[in-house]
């Protein structure tokens, strides 16, 4: 049974699990610490928007840099491409599994912002909530990851097979 958290600045109560509160991670003096954050995903985004609405520069700047990185990124995919990675995954995520129901994002195995490509073999779907944990990391550091907060992980070995990885 999940304890419950209350957001610190909207002040709600919700259940202390991934879908309410993010994580994060702390390393101080060699001790390890992965847990909540201590405001809800909803008040995280509402902040996260306010800080871009005060500071449009920021903005601007961030998604010249990712329009300059996707248009720099080589190769190319079709959405017939999509749909056979829709099948080999089952249309399921790539990370957990999740169903999509013929939605998820498309995410870049190796991240463009870190040399990934957009060919079809850097290419997968995954569910929102994994799209936006992933961010910038490379398939490995995201699985590892996830590991580190106990959070399943399709079996990667069968999706070797499917030419995923």
């Amino acid at each position: 049974m999940n304890s419950s958290k209350k957001c610190k600045d909207c002040e709600r109560i919700f259940p202390e699990t991934r879908e309410f509160f993010g994580q994060y991670k702390n390393n101080r003096n060699g001790i390890i610490k992965i847990a909540f954050r201590n405001s809800c995903r909803e008040c995280m985004a509402k902040n996260t928007q306010k800080h871009y609405v005060e500071k449009p520069d920021l903005l601007k700047k961030r998604l010249e840099k990712r329009k300059t990185l996707e248009h720099n990124a080589t190769g190319d995919y079709s959405k017939a491409d999509i749909e056979k990675i829709r099948i080999n995954l089952d249309d399921k995520c790539f990370f957990c599994s999740k169903e999509l129901n013929n939605t998820g994002e498309i995410e870049h195995l190796k991240p463009i912002s870190r040399g990934g490509s957009n060919d079809p073999k850097n290419l997968t779907l995954s569910c929102l909530n994994c799209n936006r944990e992933k961010t910038n990391k490379t398939l490995n550091e995201y699985i590892n990851w996830r590991q580190e907060r106990g959070l399943i992980t399709r079996d990667m070995a069968i999706l070797q097979n499917s030419s995923q990885i």
